[in-house]
């Protein structure tokens, strides 16, 4: 099975190094899903150790910077929270507090956080990234006409579900496997 080596450019982020994925960034249909692609730089071999078919560099560290900023002033709907109907208002009279309360708590657990704005707060935790001017590679493996991370784990998953959901990243893969001859 041929290695496909993905590259990331690798970065500080306070005080741990992370990787920005380099190969599918700007490939991706929907361009708040890039903050996706920044992962622990621990996933990553140094370019020394990196041997099998090495994708190429698709955009500068630079570009990067500018999608996360983009992305952390995305602005979105508040999801609407449950109301109170005038049958509860007055129950709340009758019964005590913490009935409703537990009733309101579980009614919030069915407000879903739209991608976009679960997207946004990740890219304000990611603005201040301090380039290293260095490369890293993941180790991917084609599945089917995929490629996807050859390690289990979290990376692994974030990249499956990129596949289900995002059409450039599946063109994007198909490109990779014909330049790799996987």
């Amino acid at each position: 099975m041929v290695r496909i080596l993905v590259p990331f450019h690798l970065a500080r982020l306070g005080d741990r190094i992370v990787g920005l994925d380099a190969y599918f960034w700007g490939q991706l249909s929907e361009r708040y899903r890039v903050v996706l692609l920044v992962h622990p730089a621990e996933n990553l071999l140094d370019e020394r150790d990196a041997t099998g078919c090495k994708l190429p560099v698709n955009v500068t560290f630079e570009e990067q910077l500018r999608d996360i900023e983009e992305v952390s002033e995305i602005r979105t709907p508040r999801p609407k929270l449950p109301r109170i109907g005038p049958g509860k208002r007055l129950l709340t009279l009758l019964m005590p507090a913490m009935i409703i309360y537990q009733e309101l708590k579980a009614a919030m657990k069915l407000v879903e956080v739209p991608e976009e704005a679960q997207a946004r707060n990740l890219a304000k935790m990611l603005r201040n990234l301090e380039p290293l001017n260095v490369l890293g590679y993941a180790v991917f493996e084609r599945q089917g006409d995929l490629i996807l991370p050859a390690r289990e784990g979290t990376m692994k998953r974030i990249y499956s579900e990129l596949a289900s959901r995002d059409e450039g990243y599946r063109q994007a893969c198909l490109d990779a496997i014909r330049r790799c001859k996987a």
